[in-house]
């Protein structure tokens, strides 16, 4: 189900325990994982313009705490992005961008083979064209 964070951490905990799998824009909001139980899964998605962007941050934090796995979704084709803002502001691109369906059916399928088991894990990039 699709969800917004916008009443804040507290008042969604209750939500994050319960959830499994979380699939989100690379942003703040993907801090909300660290809420989330021990084998659950985090599915970052990174968008295709990374202006000065971190991109490997939330792989590294997520690495320094192993009972949430951490998986992300790449792509460089910039035509899956929309843009925002004035034109001459250093190529601002919005987080919203496509993900096409089998992406996300592979990524799924990967985390229910993984099934929440440690010795199943190895950290992967669902890169897409």
């Amino acid at each position: 189900m699709a969800h917004s964070f916008d009443e804040g951490l507290k008042a969604n905990l209750p939500l994050l325990r319960r959830t499994d799998v979380l699939i989100g824009p690379h942003g703040a909001d993907m801090t909300n994982a660290f809420a989330l139980h021990a084998g659950a899964s985090v599915v970052e998605l990174l968008p295709p313009i990374r202006n000065g962007c971190p991109c490997t941050m939330y792989q590294r934090m997520f690495a320094a705490e192993p009972q949430v796995f951490h998986y992300t979704a790449s792509t460089t084709n910039k035509s899956h992005a929309s843009r925002t803002g004035p034109a001459n502001i250093h190529g601002t691109y919005s987080s919203d961008f496509i993900v096409p369906v089998s992406v996300t059916e592979r990524i799924l399928e990967h985390v229910v083979t993984v099934g929440g088991r440690p010795e199943n894990f190895r950290t992967a990039d669902f890169r897409f064209a």
